[in-house]
């Protein structure tokens, strides 16, 4: 007697010809439990632990899919995955992958099964997830942004209000609080941040290298290529395009921009 996992799907075998209708799916899985529980019958049936769409499915990528489903032969597969010959021992590289994460986690379920594992295998699988789960939260910098004002470092969320967040964002302004736009009345995005005029230029050159370069000649700041000013918003970000460009601290939000009290 073979037990079968709940959540499991049970191949019949094709279809008869004449529909595909509810009924005629039950008779066709009726006829082959008959079949099997015949006395000496030699037919099998195929037994799919971890049928794609449900909870039991292994976590595969858009190449381990394309294998599962079968939808096509896979010299098919890897000819329509590779970009150029250089791609054939990538391609293999892949779908050993795949099959190593099968048979991984098949060997895991037998482990579990004869109380040789020291964790369970949805508690591995569980433990993994949260890991991969915490590698891209890693992925982002803890402090992401700075205050345009005063060149505090921002962490955490756009007002988010909380101890976890320091940034807020406002229109551009200069040293001394006044709105800064351009020739048709839009916000000056280009500007030069105000907490730039809180240090000399050698100074910001010399304790933020990756940044800011310094030509001592001319005694001016500059950044360098392909440095993202961490003082703007980022054009996604904006909810109103040309709409509080800047990025500043707690602080300076509530120094520069105060909300009207309520009555």
């Amino acid at each position: 007697m073979v037990l079968i996992p709940s959540g499991a799907r049970i191949d019949a075998g094709p279809l008869p010809p004449h529909g595909r209708s509810l009924p005629t799916w039950r008779k066709a899985f009726t006829c082959a439990i008959q079949q099997l529980s015949a006395p000496g019958s030699t037919r099998k049936l195929r037994v799919f632990t971890r049928p794609q769409g449900t909870p039991l499915a292994m976590d595969l990528d858009a190449m381990g899919k394309a294998l599962v489903n079968g939808d096509a032969a896979v010299n098919v597969i890897a000819a329509s995955w590779a970009t150029g010959p250089l791609d054939i021992a990538c391609m293999f590289e892949r779908m050993m992958l795949v099959l190593w994460d099968t048979l991984m986690l098949a060997a895991s379920e037998r482990w579990t099964q004869r109380g040789v594992a020291n964790l369970n295998h949805e508690r591995t699988y569980l433990l993994a997830k949260s890991f991969l789960r915490g590698q891209a939260v890693g992925r982002r910098a803890l402090e992401d942004g700075m205050c345009a004002y005063c060149g505090a470092l921002l962490r955490g969320v756009q007002n988010d209000n909380s101890a976890l967040s320091n940034k807020c964002h406002g229109p551009p302004i200069d040293i001394r609080g006044s709105l800064q736009k351009t020739a048709d009345g839009t916000e000056a995005i280009d500007a030069q941040p105000p907490f730039l005029m809180n240090f000399s230029p050698a100074l910001l050159a010399r304790e933020v290298p990756a940044v800011f370069a310094h030509d001592p000649e001319t005694n001016c700041l500059s950044l360098k290529d392909g440095v993202v000013r961490r003082w703007v918003r980022p054009a996604h970000r904006r909810q109103v395009a040309g709409k509080n460009s800047f990025l500043y601290c707690c602080e300076c939000r509530d120094t520069h921009f105060p909300k009207p009290r309520s009555r």
